[in-house]
């Protein structure tokens, strides 16, 4: 037998088993109507009532305390009851003892579902709570992955949810900084949006997709989908400057967005400058390359934004009046920033102060349809149009991309023959970390990559056009995936021989 074939099949196998059974709740759902992330906070005890639930068909649910581990997002890897800004997590013993129902908030992959015509709010401005160690009090909302749980968290929107992030805090005038670092958030015909206070004179802060304290080698796919929306009333950021490795961007960082008649607005991110580690910025939309303290001195993040069928972006420019007294100036529109030149086509240059097109995007890129760009060779004018010059308000990109024709396969079915199965495994792992044959690219990321196989474990045994993926039930048991990849393993060990 091919030893090691079977090696890296069975290593899979264990992989998989890890991250399907990591977490206290493999899935999350959100069921019954609106409310509040956190539940309901003036209830006797705190967060007596919520909407979240393991069972997606329940009438009722738990609170996000219970069910996630802490009520800003789901973070992974972290001790409970540390205290602190972004406590909220359940502690053992006291009103909330550890038990079989509620476990003890453990924060590993689970992944979130919230489906229907629903609006989540997060709100951390809603009170300062006392009980517990007597430090409970909302944070941001945040999401954090585990470099031993690839692949996971995800957050999934779906047909018209909202989930609206409020992103002030007492005192804080540049607002809260989200840490978007889960594996993936899925906007299907739904809306993420972050919102701030601009009448009490707080804006928005950052939305950091791929931010502080993450991993190596991390993948982080954010997906527009049927008209999904992203609403940013901040900046919103690709990595992030640091003054220490671990507040920087770590090797290998890899953060891409797919829009598929999708909408991306970001206006209205300049209104006040937000200056983390000497990195001064004012911009709707930013691309963070190494810039102060990185441990690999070159530029070895990957950021992208990918079109994939029709959608836009608008970002809006200077803004007249900054509040709160500030003075900075340049702020609004596009920037890319990085203190590390690159050579050839890509060289960024070093000044944050810039204000970029979609066209220097594209030059760079960044900006990319169907995985072409100017990298490529490609005219940018083939694929996009352009309203407003950069700076303007209301500078807008188009996509002039049709729709894909429907397709009736999973995103595990990657040889598209209708059908998940084993044959879909090996067009993976033949072109596993490959970004020019993206055949098997389930999630998005424009590389071969884990999150990929766990959209094929996931999908695995779905009937054909079922649309099967995370968290519809077809996921095979590890004990039944391990024969099946057992029997792979020496089936294409025979072959080679």
């Amino acid at each position: 037998m091919n030893r090691k074939l079977f090696a890296t099949v069975s290593g899979v196998v264990f992989c998989a088993s890890a991250v399907a059974h990591a977490a206290v709740y493999d899935n999350v759902y959100w069921v019954g109507g609106s409310g509040e992330w956190t539940g309901d906070v003036s209830a006797t005890p705190e967060y007596a009532t919520g909407h979240w639930s393991a069972n997606p068909n329940a009438a009722t649910g738990l609170p996000a305390k219970y069910v996630l581990g802490r009520n800003d997002g789901i973070r992974t890897n972290q001790a409970v009851g540390n205290g602190g800004y972004d406590l909220d997590r359940v502690p053992c013993g006291g009103t909330f003892a550890c038990d079989a129902t509620h476990g003890a908030g453990t924060q590993l992959g689970t992944d979130i579902f919230i489906s229907g015509p629903v609006t989540v709010t997060y709100n951390p401005n809603n009170q300062f709570l006392s009980g517990d160690d007597g430090l409970d009090r909302f944070g941001d909302f945040r999401f954090s992955s585990d470099v031993n749980l690839p692949g996971t968290p995800t957050l999934n929107l779906s047909n018209g949810a909202i989930v609206d992030s409020k992103t002030t805090f007492g005192g804080d005038a540049d607002g809260m900084w989200s840490r978007l670092d889960m594996a993936e958030l899925n906007v299907d015909n739904a809306t993420f949006r972050r919102t701030g206070d601009r009448p009490n004179g707080f804006v928005g802060g950052a939305g950091i997709f791929s931010s502080f304290n993450e991993h190596a080698n991390n993948v982080k796919v954010i997906t527009l989908t049927n008209s999904g929306r992203i609403e940013n009333d901040g900046q919103w950021w690709f990595g992030v400057s640091g003054s220490n490795a671990a507040g920087e961007n770590p090797a290998n960082t890899r953060a891409v967005m797919t829009i598929n008649n999708g909408h991306l607005d970001l206006r209205g991110g300049d209104a006040y400058e937000l200056d983390n580690d000497n990195l001064p910025l004012r911009a709707d939309l930013a691309f963070i390359y190494d810039w102060k303290a990185d441990a690999d001195p070159t530029n070895d993040e990957f950021f992208a934004i990918n079109f994939t069928g029709p959608g836009d972006i608008t970002v809006q420019g200077d803004e007249a009046a900054p509040i709160d007294g500030d003075t900075s100036t340049g702020g609004g529109g596009i920037r890319v920033a990085t203190n590390t030149a690159v050579t050839g086509a890509s060289n960024y240059g070093n000044d944050a102060n810039i204000q970029r097109s979609y066209q220097d995007l594209w030059n760079m890129g960044i900006l990319r349809a169907n995985n072409k760009s100017g990298l490529t060779g490609d005219n940018f004018n083939t694929y996009f149009t352009t309203t407003n010059s950069p700076g303007q308000s209301n500078y807008k990109l188009t996509s002039l991309l049709p729709s894909p024709p429907p397709s009736l396969k999973n995103r595990g079915d990657f040889n598209n023959d209708g059908v998940v199965d084993g044959a879909d495994y090996a067009l993976w792992r033949k072109t596993l970390n490959s970004t020019t044959n993206l055949q098997a690219d389930a999630n998005g990321s424009l590389n071969i990559d884990t999150g990929d196989y766990i959209h094929w474990r996931n999908s695995f045994g779905a009937p054909p056009g079922s649309g099967s993926d995370v968290g519809s039930g077809a996921v095979p048991e590890p004990g039944t995936m391990m024969l099946m990849l057992f029997g792979l393993a020496n089936l294409w060990a025979l072959k080679r021989r």
